[in-house]
């Protein structure tokens, strides 16, 4: 084909070919941002006898804040505990505690792909006795609260409405909320909970803007006889669509390669 009689590309598919040619990105659309704005951690493990006033604490009894990408708490340790009330009566019983937690995220924290956190709990009392020393009624099985504690509260933001999934599992008691701030109510409300025995959960829906966090707890229970024991899990996955290119954009891209071939093809004649 002569200079003379050479056409130029049309400008709206330079640019996409430009991009292509240069080994570079196609533009993206503008999803909707996630952000995490506060990561909150508690691991612990609280227990009293039947007639102590107040409860024995280990592990994190103040919260634990942190925003890092990935991290993982730990809790282990066991205890013998013994007391008396108006002086005639005795019990005794040793407890032991397993617990952990992990968080993750994909993304950064100001804008989120998906978040994923687990955990497991492990409670156990032996010796649980009480005894009648002055009556000499000798010893029967009492009871003591526990409670574990091994939960994570992670708020993020969403800028515009976006999808989303979340999907997990709970075990021996442990529930999963998926919950937005209410300003009105100046407090958070559940709009998904998953909660109620041994089961998984699946879920896609969307999210309007707001501020939203993701949470699981677990009831306190008490042990009423020995050997006992309490065994809770949790997990959950929640993510959020990625940027994807635009359908104009693919649809220039592919217009323009057709040009190319059609070019190619005149000058081979």
């Amino acid at each position: 084909m002569s200079p003379a009689r050479r056409r130029s590309l049309p400008s709206c598919l330079t640019l996409p070919l430009a991009l292509l040619l240069a080994g570079g990105s196609l533009p993206a659309r503008a999803e909707a941002v996630v952000a995490l704005v506060d990561r909150v951690s508690e691991n612990n493990v609280m227990y009293k006898g039947p007639y102590d006033p107040d409860y024995t604490y280990v592990g994190t009894t103040v919260p634990v804040t942190a925003l890092t990408g990935e991290s993982t708490l730990e809790l282990v340790g066991s205890d013998t505990h013994t007391g008396s009330s108006f002086g005639y009566e005795f019990w005794t019983y040793t407890v032991g505690w397993s617990q952990s937690q992990t968080f993750s995220i994909l993304g950064q924290t100001s804008a989120l792909t998906q978040i994923q956190a687990q955990g497991a709990t492990n409670v156990s009392v032996s010796d649980l006795l009480q005894c009648h020393v002055i009556e000499e009624v000798g010893c029967s099985q009492h009871w003591a609260t526990i409670t574990g504690l091994n939960s994570q509260s992670l708020t993020f933001t969403v800028s515009e409405a976006t999808d989303y999934s979340i999907s997990g599992a709970i075990s021996g008691g442990e529930a999963v909320f998926l919950q937005v701030w209410v300003e009105s109510d100046s407090k958070f409300h559940s709009i998904e909970h998953f909660f109620g025995g041994d089961k998984t959960f699946s879920l896609t829906d969307t999210l309007d803007p707001g501020l939203y966090r993701v949470i699981n707890s677990l009831d306190s229970f008490e042990a009423d006889t020995a050997p006992w024991s309490q065994n809770a899990t949790w997990s959950y996955t929640l993510t959020f669509p990625s940027a994807v290119p635009e359908a104009e954009t693919w649809a220039m891209l592919l217009a323009g390669l057709g040009l190319l071939g059609l070019r190619a093809r005149r000058r081979s004649k």
